[in-house]
């Protein structure tokens, strides 16, 4: 009959099994929960152009982007390319970045503006209406939500007073919140020749790729992006400033969580120093040591990994709840990567001690 050594010396201290379960749920934990901000981050930061109902936007050259970029196109492109063959809709957009005083409270709003009726606008709406008219706003409930507004209530940006008409929902990007207003409200601070892009919508059975290179090579000042080249570039916003901490956060989380095990394996192999030397003694070899070793961290690992996972189901819910600006995406391979990384752990940890039972002398058995 097999003895479950590994088991039987893990469980023996109960306090210790503890403290080994809580440091990798801890590890455990961040990762899965940073992965999941990151995830949302990135989601967020592409949501309104996924959300717009246009095939290429038309951007200034070197305006790669919607948030750190800034295009100027000329109006009149909108007239030029309605008349273009495969053409099916042309809409102008206005897009800028704003500070907004509410309250007291400072606020980072993303100005649209956008023909009512067309494409740009809100695309999930709470409350009220979707098509503000002259000196009316349709704000995003994060908006709402952080400042206590109400429906109807009024703001005023860059001295011009909005009345809030609608509630529109996820049109936040973390930092800043999308507001939307008549496009000839937005353009009276950019003047009436200039707009920021143009969405064009392809007529059916057009051959997109070639659509697009006949407007670059009719408008060489601009540069035309299908959507998803666009999304993937606001996208690129937050992966290129946020990946490199994320690293950071997450690696310092995985050596936090091999250290709590190793010292917990490390203890529990010295308390056990004279038992592993009967073994030793016995005849069994180093790769039986090794296993008993790696069995007690890999226990405690997956313990600890199960405990961290369901807590971050939890943290998600309450992050969602108190920090309304951050959204939290969990997918499948968050976890997948979770348990790796616990895995990988309990090897790691379980290298020290199991170098230190190897190298016991059966000798010490028989010595008082």
């Amino acid at each position: 009959m097999k003895v479950p050594v590994a088991r039987r010396n893990l469980f023996s201290d109960p306090v210790r099994l503890a403290i080994s379960i809580g440091g990798v749920a801890v590890a455990i934990l961040l990762i899965i929960v940073l992965l999941g901000v990151y995830a949302g981050s990135v989601r967020q930061m592409s949501a309104y152009v996924d959300n717009v109902d246009a095939d290429l936007w038309v951007a200034q050259a070197g305006s790669p982007d919607m948030i750190h970029s800034f295009s100027v196109v000329p109006a009149d492109m909108v007239d030029q390319l309605r008349g273009m063959e495969g053409v099916a809709a042309v809409y102008p957009l206005t897009s800028r970045t704003t500070l907004v005083d509410i309250g007291g409270q400072k606020n980072s709003l993303i100005l649209v503006g956008y023909e009512p009726g067309g494409a740009g606008g809100p695309w999930q709406m709470q409350e009220g209406r979707a098509d503000p008219g002259p000196g009316e706003i349709v704000c995003d409930r994060v908006t709402m939500q952080t400042n206590g507004l109400s429906l109807g209530d009024t703001i005023t940006i860059d001295d011009q007073d909005y009345r809030i008409v609608g509630v529109s929902r996820d049109a936040t990007i973390m930092v800043a919140q999308y507001a939307f207003v008549d496009i000839d409200e937005a353009r009276k601070a950019l003047g009436p020749n200039r707009i920021n892009f143009i969405l064009v919508k392809a007529a059916p059975g057009t051959d997109l790729e070639a659509l697009r290179q006949r407007i670059a090579e009719g408008h060489p000042q601009q540069t035309v992006f299908t959507s998803a080249e666009f999304s993937e570039n606001n996208a690129a916003v937050i992966r290129v400033g946020i990946l490199p901490i994320l690293a950071v956060v997450v690696g310092i989380a995985f050596i936090i969580g091999v250290a709590i095990v190793g010292l917990v394996v490390y203890s529990a192999t010295l308390e056990k120093y004279r038992e592993y030397g009967v073994l030793k003694a016995v005849g069994a070899g180093s790769g039986a040591l090794y296993r008993i070793v790696l069995e007690q961290a890999l226990i405690s690992s997956l313990m600890g990994y199960a405990a961290g996972a369901l807590a971050s189901l939890l943290v998600a819910r309450l992050v969602g709840r108190i920090v309304v600006q951050i959204s939290v995406a969990y997918y499948w391979k968050h976890f997948v990567s979770a348990f790796v990384a616990a895995i990988v752990m309990s090897v790691i940890a379980s290298y020290v001690p199991a170098r230190k039972i190897n190298r016991i002398d059966p000798v010490i058995v028989f010595k008082a």
